[in-house]
């Protein structure tokens, strides 16, 4: 039989499709309902003398795989960006501003912002759900509070709301290289107004850099797709949120003017919310290892094991939450089984990402310096 794609994912036993690239519609309502995952027992090996292989196995995959999904931490960045959103979105509320004022979570990487963009618009459609359900619940499919696009590198105006256009399935007249730009404009709008939409979330907005000193054309490109935004959050009635990496430096807020900044719209309507690296001696770096051990389930841990680890783990991730995670999740899964306990050592057989593997090493030798 020829090969071919199947029009949705056959179902797997044991295997829930969760997509975490929130592309389509679809995605984001799965992301929305999901619910939180359950923290598995830890069961005595006493208690598992009896057990089969099988049901071993299966005793440590549960683990495996929850802390994979473990709740996210709402770490003090991620509470300060829940509340800006909203207050901005209440105040946006049946608003009769022409342009309504934003947010835009700004950081260096791997520090959670595309996860607080995620869980703002989360938040706002249960809640907007709740709030406004549908007067007849048969209807409830026919509702999308909130919209999810990231901004594809060399973006442009029709790119752009191409994105829009595909989150929402909007079936297009003609193909996409021959519709024009105001046609998949006024294609949204009708969207927006009848699905209720009300937000739309932009990830990787850093793409917009309006800096560019390189390439003059790219700059340029950039412009207009940013002049094209401004102009989408008046003609669609919606508040934009923004989460993308050093958006200072790239020029978003100031739209790359180096002195006059009497035009800067962005800056002028947009809210920066920064999320910053944890100093090591700052209490909330402390609260992120406290709550991250609170989601590991290993026989043999001992609370209060990374805090007493908190120096090195520092000096691992830069207080980077996303490094930290990804460290602590990796070891954890490796224990598994084997010692059943985090430590120096087994923490160090985990290889995370070149740049913090690059930052380590530069204080190894400051250490051996001093």
């Amino acid at each position: 039989m020829a090969f071919r794609i199947p029009d949705a994912p056959v179902p797997l036993q044991g295997r829930e499709d969760v997509r975490r690239r929130l592309v389509r519609i679809e995605h984001w309502r799965a992301f929305v309902n999901r619910p939180e995952a359950s923290k598995p027992l830890i069961v005595p090996a006493r208690e598992r003398q009896h057990w089969s292989p099988e049901q071993v196995l299966d005793y440590h995959r549960a683990r495996r795989r929850y802390h994979k999904t473990a709740p996210r931490i709402f770490t003090p960045s991620m509470q300060n960006a829940l509340m800006q959103a909203e207050t901005i979105l209440e105040n946006n509320d049946e608003s009769d501003e022409s342009a309504k004022p934003g947010l835009a979570i700004d950081g260096p990487a791997t520090l959670g912002k595309s996860t607080i963009l995620a869980q703002i618009g989360k938040r706002f459609e249960l809640d907007f759900r709740a709030q406004f359900p549908p007067v007849d619940p048969r209807d409830a499919d026919l509702i999308a509070p909130v919209a999810y696009v990231t901004l594809p590198s060399k973006c442009t105006p029709k790119s752009f709301n191409i994105r829009l256009a595909e989150f929402f399935h909007i079936p297009l007249r003609r193909s996409q290289a021959n519709v024009t730009t105001e046609e998949l404009t006024q294609a949204l709008i009708d969207a927006v107004v009848n699905l209720h939409t009300q937000v739309i979330l932009v990830d990787d907005i850093h793409f917009l850099n309006l800096r560019d000193q390189k390439n003059k054309r790219v700059q340029e490109a950039n412009f207009v797709v940013n002049e094209h935004i401004k102009a989408l959050a008046s003609d669609l009635d919606v508040t934009f949120i923004f989460a993308g990496i050093n958006l200072e430096a790239c020029g978003l807020f100031d739209e790359g003017a180096d002195l006059d900044l009497s035009g800067a719209q962005t800056g002028g309507r947009f809210v920066r919310c920064p999320v910053d690296r944890f100093r090591r001696d700052e209490a909330s770096w402390a609260f992120v290892l406290t709550e991250l051990e609170k989601r590991l389930v290993l026989e043999k841990y001992r609370p209060g094991t990374l805090l007493k680890l908190g120096d090195y783990l520092w000096d691992r991730t830069q207080g980077s939450i996303g490094t930290l995670t990804n460290l602590v999740r990796r070891a954890a899964n490796i224990a598994i089984g084997k010692s059943e306990t985090l430590n120096r050592k087994l923490l160090a057989q985990v290889k995370i990402s070149r740049n913090a593997e690059a930052s380590y090493r530069e204080i190894l030798g400051l250490e051996e310096a001093a």
